[in-house]
């Protein structure tokens, strides 16, 4: 069964903008995986909180 994914929109100012674009760039990612990838990494400071992830 294929996951579904869900679209997030998000306003950041232009410096935030640049710092992501040049990321990107210099490691040769798209936005979509470095935004995927922080993203990701919350679940261990929720699990740090002791907060219940799933």
């Amino acid at each position: 069964m294929a996951v579904r994914k869900e679209m997030m929109n998000f306003r950041i100012t232009e410096q935030e903008k640049e710092i992501v674009h040049k990321y990107c760039e210099l490691t040769g990612r798209t936005q979509t995986d470095v935004f995927r990838e922080f993203v990701r990494s919350l679940e261990k400071r929720l699990e740090k909180l002791g907060a219940f992830t799933q």
